[in-house]
């Protein structure tokens, strides 16, 4: 009787609703398990969906020119004073922002050419920066800045207009805990011989 009424409630058309608001407006195509920096940042630009609201699509086709423009940069640079190393590379973090990567033996001999600044040596790597990817991070963090500013507006919209419908969550969650709870006693009874 009990898990047939908690069965019954989850048909609760509020659900359909809350769904209905979420898909029209967040993109979940990012989520796929990666979890380096750049993907990070990319999953939080690109969660609401195109379309939504001018400024969001004008300053995330901002911040694409500025990547490919770090990127272009980052090759220019790697082939110009490093002759394409191969270990060396543009790298990202969120500490850090884009900064190159050189990985080797010999982190604490190598000459990294005096263009680039930020020179960083530990065992097996040295990271280091140049100005123009230095300009590029400035950059690209107040267009990030945009980004989550233009996404909050929307996120706070679409929590205004499920907020009437909020309660149904809270008896989804007692509905599934309790049938978590009535399949755990059937799972140990069956295990147990009880």
């Amino acid at each position: 009787q009990l898990l047939n009424e908690k069965i019954e409630f989850l048909k609760d058309p509020s659900f359909d609703q809350i769904m209905d608001i979420l898909l029209e407006k967040v993109d979940d195509t990012l989520l796929d398990g990666r979890k380096n920096s750049l993907h990070l940042q990319n999953t939080k630009c690109y969660a609401i969906r195109n379309f939504v609201a001018v400024q969001l699509d004008l300053a995330r086709q901002t911040y694409e020119e500025l990547i490919g423009n770090v990127e272009e940069t980052g090759a220019r640079e790697i082939a110009e004073h490093f002759h394409n190393n191969s270990s060396v590379r543009l790298s990202f973090s969120q500490a850090r922002g884009f900064h190159y990567t050189f990985v080797t033996r010999q982190a604490e001999s190598v000459t990294i050419p005096r263009h680039f600044l930020e020179v960083f040596r530990n065992r097996t790597t040295v990271t280091f920066n140049s100005r123009q990817v230095i300009a590029c991070n400035d950059r690209l963090e107040q267009v990030v800045a945009e980004m989550f500013l233009a996404s909050d507006v929307i996120v706070c919209d679409m929590i205004d207009d499920m907020q009437p419908m909020i309660s149904v969550l809270y008896y989804a969650m007692d509905a599934l805990s309790s049938i978590d709870f009535l399949c755990a006693l059937a799972t140990y009874s069956e295990l147990r011989d009880t």
